[in-house]
């Protein structure tokens, strides 16, 4: 329906609609609008003629005028705006009125209609004459706004009226809506169109009271039945129709128009059929989801039929029929279910075994996204009517087997080019609830069968690994929904005739393959496999396997894979461990698991049992299971000490450097240990507390004795022994396991036990480490044992302890030490006098770990930091703690005194007001470090004032500008610069305070760096115009990321000028940067290297004997080769000889810029020639045109777009070239042998006069190739051999 209120928003009224398109009468450019805003304000000035009183006329009166003004001889040229308008006042026009109008309206619309074909067939008529076309054009489209306009009309009318059973029991509302009907097979596609949606709208509106739609129904099965092969685009528009509205329809229309539709069906016509299904399917699937019932005898009969003539229905040659016909076919089925009824059930249990066979069949085609549409339905139909709450259950077993026969078919070999489509949706079949596993049997044997067909091919194509990887993931599908066990027991492993040879493989060829395939896809499974099935069945194979590879008649080869597979069977021991049925057999299973553990034949068992003695024992803690528990508690002294002896018997480096730098077999001992103590502190947990305190007793035992023979051996002076600290590791290793079932004096026991190991270092640092953990833990699980504010003795020892190994404590035991200081930190009491006064006795070494290169140990100090600063309750003392390591005597403390304080400012400074008023004397005083040399005070001091910056108010940090500035740009060129992050620093300052303020503290030196942040800034605000002008939001570059501490003390391009510099223009390196070696790369870096015109050759950089960078192109480079060196290198910075290394910039004032081919552009300062013009060294062109002065730096010259004459680069260019040349000519005087040079050859040739032979050979000289002189020995050699002969030149070339 059109509707036209829309264009002033809902919920206005009708006179305020009219008063609205009124405006249009004058205002608007628009003849059409115009035309009905001139009609509306004459409706409106009519009636407020007729009524003086009524200032806002009623919908009814409106209604009224518009009526008796279609109804005059004079309404014919505004018939269309008027039936518009007419539109607007019906919805709240009362229907009393619109039925007394009824035949009014009628009138209005059949004589409108009329005049509307009359139209169109008198342009028809005049279709032939190019004349006229632009007329012909005109009077189409009045006439199709007429046809739709009467159409929306009628529609409003109809939905206006009330939905009762008397709306249209009079034969005059139905004549009108034959208004509508008329259009139904109207040539012009949007008219027809609309008298459909209209109808629609209307038949959804009185859906409830189907005395309307009956009617309809009537006209479409008069339609239908006349509808021959021949004759179809009546039915073709009626179809269209129906699509949209056939769920409106009462079920005894229904029923009769599904049978006419399947009677066009039968025609065989391809168009006829595919719009036909597809409207059955829009009516099965919208029914199945609203609530209009569609009789089951409809839907019995639909679904017989579309079984019964399956080529008829889906010709293979239509693809979309072939589809539609699966998806109604499964539709029909999935709705027809649903009905619940007894009936219903018992027909889909009779049809479902043939459904599910068509459906696999439509399977077989040719296209392959045909068949994976085809699998899709299948697998919707298989959850639908078998899956989990789908009411498969009801459908018997007989039903449910024939199905799984029906499915069967999808291994036939007429479906092998599509198994990677089908095989998927065969698998899913094992995973549905309802389905026995005892009808599976016979399809999981054949899916087997056919993998081994196919691995008999022993085919490499990719066909063949497909179909292969396909089985496979049906089989992994099938034994997520059987289980391990059920699937076993349907596909076993043995085949009756070699299980019962002797020492034959248990598990033959045709079956190894299902071992990978077992141990990657069990995990997850939904039904549970029994420890009992683990011992009777896959033990007892792994013990076949293992006597099956001591036969000596087998290869070596052989026995490996007998081997492999004891490995295989085992891995599965974790999935049966995964909240078995029957913990109760797990008592006849841990004698062997003991034994298997410390089979030395095969060590890759540990890691297998471990995990699965893990997950006994945390799912039985988890599910709380007593029965469980108690049974694992009785068998967890042998699993324990099972596992301590595995543990005395591992191996380990004392030593992390070793360690870390072992075999990969040192590297596996390490993960077994930590496997073997995770799975102890598991069952200790269950174990008996007096079995546990006896066996940790033990270990104590054995590590105080373990430590007095290494403290007796350095007494002696005898060289420590690793195996004895291999030992002590291990055991720290196992009281770390057990810490979290320790009671009191235990964990007294242990504190005791590890302070000499942490006291001293004479056991190593992998010891030491351990210890450290060890105390770690003992502080994370008994706080209140080890370091509670409430035993302040046990505390004051624990500190004691810490403050005393600080001059033993390794590198690589920082982390651990750290942590543990801030336990014993974080129970002080700022009321405890004694506990304050440690706090400056550790910073000083918790500052000094934040310049770590361990990351995690920097974290753990700035950790501390903050607990340090939290604890201590008076912010202003420890900022003057913090600020009293400036006066340190060496720069690297003084450095990191500086991140200290800029770390507990970051965290503070929005919070907290104290740190507000103290930031100012803060910083005035971290400025004073600029006068330092040390590269890293500088870095720190940088960092803190970017912090200063982004957290201080406007006016409380600009009377430090000047003091900040300065020392800013004292570091902002030479050697040791930060020039990115002053730059980051600079943008902040000119964001807040703007150009002007800042620039006056800058020096006259760095003037051009603010003309460049200044440019930068101008362009990026033109960006933003542009992007918002285009809709786009983007705002550019966001450089307020100031929530990371780590991102704004050490980013460097982050918030700078997306990668542009002031030395190098668009480009990844500066002169800085490539000579430490530095990338800074960002994403703007490399969309500006990839929008380049030109491909760059490769560069290779080297140092030259000032520093400078010897820049090469290429790879490999002849150093003989005099013109291949002049081409190919080159100097950074102009290779001048006398180039200042603290000059930041190149000679030109202004940043590089690069026009739109991607050239770069430079300015010349002295004379060079520009657009036909003599420029002087003041940028003034200097021309013919009477002796004027022009600018030449006008705006398409910057661009480089300059016409005649040389452009900036090209001059530059020739400059540069013309310099090269002298200095060439100047540096070969200089070359020994040039006196033998020939002139009008290559090679050297005797002269009169001369005392020696020629020669053409750089003398060796030592001193010559030193870094100072490196560079005039390079320019020599340029000289030697100015050229090579065609056939060396040639070699050259080709090895490149």
């Amino acid at each position: 329906m059109v509707g036209f209120t829309s264009d002033f928003g809902e919920g206005q009224s009708t006179y305020q609609i009219f008063q609205n398109y009124s405006q249009f009468a004058s205002s608007t450019k628009d003849p059409i609008r115009a035309k009905m805003g001139a009609v509306a304000s004459a409706l409106t000035e009519q009636l407020q003629s007729a009524d003086p009183s009524t200032t806002s006329p009623s919908s009814s009166a409106y209604f009224a005028i518009t009526i008796t003004t279609l109804l005059s001889p004079t309404a014919e040229s505004y018939r269309l705006e008027l039936l518009k308008l007419l539109i607007i006042s019906l919805p709240e026009t009362s229907t009393s009125l619109l039925q007394k109008h009824e035949k009014d309206i009628h009138k209005i619309l059949t004589s409108a209609y009329k005049v509307a074909m009359l139209d169109d067939g008198n342009s028809n008529s005049n279709s032939n004459s190019n004349s006229n076309s632009k007329s012909n054009s005109n009077s189409n489209s009045n006439s199709n706004a007429m046809l739709r306009t009467i159409i929306s009309v009628a529609s409003t009318y109809f939905t206006t009226l009330p939905t009762t059973k008397n709306t249209f029991s009079r034969p005059s509302t139905l004549k009108l809506f034959h208004v509508i009907l008329t259009s139904f097979d109207d040539r012009r596609p949007k008219v027809r169109k609309h008298a459909h949606s209209s109808a629609s709208s209307v038949l959804l509106h009185h859906s409830p009271n189907y005395q309307l739609a009956d009617h309809v129904g009537e006209f479409v099965q008069t339609v239908l039945k006349s509808t021959t092969a021949t004759d179809t685009t009546k039915a073709l528009h009626l179809l269209s129709f129906l699509q949209q509205s056939l769920t409106s329809f009462s079920p005894q229309s229904i029923s009769k128009i599904g049978e006419l539709l399947l009677h066009l069906i039968s025609l065989q016509n391809v168009i006829l059929t595919a719009s036909a299904l597809s409207t059955l399917l829009v009516l099965v699937q919208d029914s199945s989801s609203t609530l209009t019932s569609i009789p089951p005898p409809f839907l019995t009969a639909l679904l017989a039929s579309l079984l019964k003539n399956s080529k008829t229905y889906a010709p293979k040659t239509d693809v979309e029929s072939y589809v539609t016909y699966t998806r109604l076919i499964v539709a029909t089925t999935s709705h027809l279910l649903s009905k619940s009824t007894q009936e219903t059930t018992a027909m889909v249990k009779k049809l479902l075994p043939t459904v599910v066979s068509v459906v696999c069949q439509t399977c077989d085609h040719g296209d392959d996204e045909t068949v994976g549409a085809c699998a899709s339905e299948l697998r919707k139909l298989l959850i639908t009517t078998l899956g989990s709450g789908s009411g498969g259950g009801g459908l018997g077993e007989e039903c449910v087997k024939s199905c799984v026969q029906s499915m069967e078919c999808l291994l036939s070999f007429r479906f092998q080019k599509k198994f990677h489509k089908v095989l998927p949706v065969f698998g899913f079949m094992f995973t549905l609830q309802s389905i026995d596993s005892k009808w599976l049997k016979s399809s999981l044997q054949k899916l087997m069968v056919l993998h081994s067909s196919m691995a008999s091919n022993n085919s490499k194509s990719n066909s063949n690994k497909v179909i292969m990887s396909a089985i496979e993931d049906a089989v992994g599908s099938t034994l997520h929904g059987l289980g391990l066990e059920a699937f076993l027991v349907i596909a076993p492993l043995t085949e009756t005739e070699s299980g019962g040879k002797e020492g034959a493989s248990p598990i033959p060829a045709s079956r190894a393959w299902l071992l990978p395939l077992l141990k990657n896809r069990n995990e997850g499974a939904e039904k549970q496999s029994s420890l009992k099935f683990f011992k009777d069945h896959i033990l007892d194979l792994a013990r076949r396997s293992d006597a099956a590879s001591a036969n000596k008649s087998l290869t070596s080869h052989e026995v490996a894979m007998e081997k492999a597979k004891v490995v295989d069977l085992w891995a599965l021991f974790p999935s049966f461990c995964t909240n078995p049925p029957d913990m109760s057999s797990f008592e006849s299973i841990s004698p062997i698991l003991t034994k298997a553990i410390n089979d030395k034949r095969y060590p890759q068992l540990l890691p297998t049992i471990c995990i699965g003695l893990q997950r006994l024992a945390k799912n039985a803690l988890e599910r709380e299971d007593e029965d469980e528990i108690s049974i694992l508690s009785t068998l967890s002294t042998k699993i324990l000490l099972a596992l301590f002896s595995m543990v005395d018997a591992q191996e380990t480096s004392p030593d992390d450097e070793a360690s870390s730098s072992s075999s990969s077999q040192s590297q596996s001992q390490s993960s077994s240990l930590l496997l073997l103590t995770e799975t102890i502190s598991y069952w200790a947990k269950i174990a008996p507390s007096t079995f546990m305190s006896t066996l940790f007793k033990k270990i104590m035992t054995k590590l105080l004795a373990a430590t007095q023979i290494q403290t007796q051996t350095d007494t002696t002076n005898s060289p420590p022994t690793s195996t004895n600290n291999s030992k002590i590791c291990n055991l720290l290793q196992l009281a770390q396991s057990l810490i979290a079932t320790l009671n009191e004096t235990s964990v007294k026991l242990l504190y005791r036990a590890i302070k000499p190991l942490i006291r001293n270092d004479l056991h190593g640092t992998g010891v030491q480490k351990r210890s450290y953990k060890v105390l770690l833990l003992l502080c994370d699980e008994h706080n209140a044992i080890v370091c509670s504010a409430d035993n302040q003795e046990q505390l004051t020892e624990l500190i004691d302890l810490l403050i005393g190994s600080l001059l033993t404590c390794h590198v690589s035991a920082r982390n651990m030490r750290l942590k543990c200081l801030s336990h014993v930190v974080a129970s002080f009491s700022s009321d405890n006098k004694k506990q304050m006064e440690i706090i400056p006795q550790i910073i000083g070494e918790v500052m000094l770990c934040l310049k770590d290169s361990n990351g995690k140990t920097r974290e753990s100090a700035y950790q501390l930091l903050l607990v340090m600063a939290e604890v201590r309750n008076d912010i202003t003392d420890f900022y003057q703690i913090v600020v009293a390591a400036y006066g340190a005597t060496t720069p690297h403390m003084r450095s990191a005194a500086v991140q200290a304080l800029s770390r507990v400012v970051f965290e503070h400074a929005s919070s907290c007001e104290t740190t507000q008023n103290l930031l100012p004397h803060l910083l005035n005083t971290t400025l004073m470090l600029f006068r330092e040399s040390a590269r890293e005070v500088i870095k720190s001091v940088v960092g803190f004032v970017r912090i200063c910056v982004a957290a201080m108010d406007k006016e409380t940090l600009q009377p430090l500008l000047p003091q900040l500035l300065e020392g800013l740009m004292k570091w902002n060129t030479g050697k040791d610069r930060f020039r990115a992050k002053i730059k980051i620093i600079l943008k902040k300052l000119v964001r807040t305070y703007g150009f002007d303020i800042v620039s006056e503290h800058i020096p006259e030196d760095d003037a051009r760096l603010m003309t460049h942040i200044r440019k930068l800034s101008e362009r990026q605000q033109r960006k933003r115009a542009e992007n918002a002008e285009d809709g786009d939001g983007g705002n550019g570059n966001n450089d307020n990321n100031n929530d990371n501490f780590d991102d704004m003390l050490d980013s460097d391009e982050e918030d700078s000028d997306g990668g542009r510099t002031l030395a190098t223009g668009v480009t990844g390196f500066t002169r800085m940067t490539a000579k430490s070696g530095k990338s800074l790369r960002s994403e703007a870096m490399e969309k500006s290297e990839r929008s380049k015109s030109v491909k760059s050759t490769k560069v290779v950089e080297s140092k030259t004997a000032e520093g400078e960078i010897l820049v090469t192109k290429g790879g490999g480079l002849d150093l003989l080769d005099a013109a291949a060196m002049s081409k190919s290198v080159r100097y950074v910075g102009g290779a001048k000889k006398g180039y200042d290394e603290e000059s930041d910039d190149d000679d030109d004032d202004e940043m590089m810029e690069f026009d739109d081919g991607g050239k770069l552009m430079i300015d010349d300062p002295v004379m060079s020639m520009k657009n036909g013009l003599r420029v002087n060294d003041k940028g003034k062109g200097v021309g013919n045109d009477g002796g004027k002065v022009v600018d030449a730096d006008s705006e398409d010259d910057e661009e480089g777009n300059g016409k005649g004459g040389l452009m900036k680069y090209e001059i530059e260019k020739k400059k540069n070239d013309e310099r090269q040349r002298k200095r060439q000519k100047t540096a070969a005087k200089n070359v020994p042998g040039v006196e033998f040079k020939s002139k009008k050859s290559g090679g050297d040739v005797k002269k009169k006069g001369a005392k020696f032979e020629p020669y053409a050979f750089v003398p060796l000289d030592g001193k010559a190739y030193t870094k100072k002189n490196r560079r005039g020995a390079v320019e020599q050699m340029d000289h030697v051999v100015n050229s090579k002969s065609k056939k060396s030149q040639k070699r050259k070339r080709g090895r490149d």
